[in-house]
């Protein structure tokens, strides 16, 4: 009675969601779909704890050793970790479409011209990063203009760098793996 009814009731839903009376192939999906997920929350768990670690060591590391404004301490060490947590974001979220490009060995779906824009754009934002971090005339030209000194520090141009580099990596990957109709 019970088991039979049970078991009807299992069928009557497989059905419903298009689901053959064999489901144990759509169950070790599932199951593999999961320990993925898991394994990916784990992944992202390390991958931030990391990157807190590493912006509170160089925020703490590097204050006030770099050109720019000088601040009281305990602001530097805010601002350096700040900054270094910032580079480390957004340097994270170049790698999922670049390693899913490689993967897939496919950039179909990929906006091109989005790539062009970043480019364009990373080139010039390490061009100015590191002129206004490294460059004695464009810090004395910047100082003159603005009437100050520019707050651009390691951290600024090593993102930039970064960004290009992978932005260089993507736009290669457009040239040659399988591009549909682009």
């Amino acid at each position: 009675g019970d088991v039979e009814g049970g078991r009807e009731a299992e069928r009557a839903d497989r059905k419903l969601v298009g689901r053959s009376s064999g489901s144990s192939e759509h169950e070790a999906l599932e199951a593999a779909e999961e320990k993925r997920g898991r394994q990916m929350w784990i992944l992202w768990s390390c991958i931030t704890v990391l990157m807190v670690v590493f912006s509170v060591a160089m925020g703490v590391g590097l204050r006030n050793s770099q050109p720019g404004p000088k601040l009281p301490e305990g602001w530097a060490i805010a601002s350096g970790i700040v900054g270094w947590l910032y580079f480390a974001a957004w340097s994270v979220s170049f790698y999922p479409q670049t390693v899913q490009n490689f993967v897939r060995k496919s950039v179909v779906g990929l906006n091109f011209d989005y790539q062009g824009y970043n480019l364009l754009g990373f080139s010039a934002y390490t061009a100015y990063n590191t002129a206004l971090l490294y460059n004695r005339a464009v810090q004395a030209e910047y100082a003159s203009e603005e009437g100050g000194t520019a707050s651009v520090r390691l951290n600024d141009v090593l993102f930039a760098v970064h960004a290009l580099v992978l932005t260089v990596i993507t736009v290669v990957q457009c040239l040659v793996y399988e591009r549909g109709n682009q």
